[in-house]
């Protein structure tokens, strides 16, 4: 069930379905932007699939030109003759186009959803691991670093050095370390994504999102690490007596 079509009325629209509309408070008429270019929405709509319901529709052309895709499709209706069965032409639809996925009822429909939703999950699931392996090899690093200078860090504090500036000093040194494995982690991240993504042929249905931002995110997510793996060993650096330390008593 819908009303309206993209593009009616010689302006460049877009129909939105009804639990988006709902979400955004949109109605016909109103404005939705969608990579910073503002369409007008001309209809709404209602197919009973969530993943359809949440979405909008565009026409093929300006929505190939919003991603860039040349003459890509990513989702292609398809009518199926009334003396054709369903399973008849859903075999000849992964003969003709192999690695297709073929959503043809609402249980299809729901498995997909379930599946994106599963993958977004374990993602998440392995950042966090990546995360607390990389802040304890951090601390790790830093540990094993302070305890074999612990004779130079005694030497600076018999110098006059504060505890809080070889705290500091240590910390930054953590922070130096995690930023150069973010970097590295980050250039390899990008470089391999990309040759996944070929080697899979997967590139009409998913592609690296790589933005400035990302990548700043990366680079403070690497900071942050240094610093919360680094604050054990600074304080062990600032532990014992100088004294005691450099007569090796």
């Amino acid at each position: 069930m819908s009303e309206g079509r993209p593009g009616a009325g010689g302006r460049t629209g877009i129909l939105v379905g009804d639990k988006l509309a709902a979400e955004l408070g949109l109605h016909t008429g109103s404005t939705l932007q969608v990579k910073r270019r503002r369409f007008t929405v001309n209809g709404i709509y209602h197919s009973g699939i969530f993943f359809e319901d949440t979405g909008a529709i565009l026409d093929l052309d300006t929505a190939q030109r919003l991603e860039q895709r040349g003459a890509d499709a990513t989702t292609i209706a398809v009518q199926i003759a009334d003396n054709v069965r369903h399973s008849v032409a859903e075999r000849a639809l992964k003969r003709a186009l192999p690695g297709t996925q073929i959503i043809g009822t609402a249980d299809d429909a729901e498995r997909a959803g379930a599946n994106g939703q599963l993958v977004r999950n374990v993602v998440t699931i392995i950042a966090a691991l990546a995360l607390i392996v990389g802040g304890l090899g951090v601390t790790n690093t830093m540990a094993m670093a302070v305890l074999e200078r612990r004779r130079e860090l005694a030497l600076l504090s018999a110098m006059g050095w504060q505890r809080l500036r070889i705290a500091i000093l240590v910390l930054a040194e953590g922070v130096m370390v995690s930023l150069v494995g973010a970097g590295f982690g980050l250039l390899l991240g990008v470089v391999g994504a990309g040759l996944l993504n070929d080697a899979l042929a997967v590139s009409a249905v998913v592609t690296p999102h790589v933005t400035p931002w990302t990548i700043g995110q990366g680079l403070l997510i690497g900071v942050a690490i240094g610093v919360l793996g680094g604050l054990y060993p600074a304080w062990r650096g600032t532990r014992g007596s100088a004294v005691e330390l450099l007569g090796g008593t």
